[in-house]
């Protein structure tokens, strides 16, 4: 898990709730997942799948040390700043 501001390496432009992020970060993001969630994993069923990274997202991942302290985990500097982000919008994302 990954938190971020509106700061320009991560967002190139907002309007209302469309957030147009940058390209390079979103290369970064599923680098991150390819490499360290799909490697070498097995799974029978999509369902499988998602237990699995529901699993991975609150272990592995968020257990690992926050880039910006390292002496938080990704979990608790989440926590931390949890009050302070916004919601997600109404409309899902279109993903056919």
């Amino acid at each position: 898990m990954c938190l971020f501001d509106n700061m320009k390496t991560a967002v190139l432009e907002r309007n209302g709730s469309a957030i147009r992020f940058h390209p390079e970060l979103l290369d970064l993001a599923i680098r991150y997942i390819r490499d360290n969630f799909f490697a070498g994993r097995h799974y029978s069923s999509l369902e499988d799948l998602n237990a699995q990274a529901d699993e991975w997202c609150s272990t592995a991942s968020a257990g690992r040390p926050c880039p910006e302290d390292t002496q938080l985990t990704v979990a608790e500097a989440f926590l931390q700043e949890q009050s302070s982000l916004l919601a997600l919008p109404d409309n899902p994302f279109e993903t056919r």
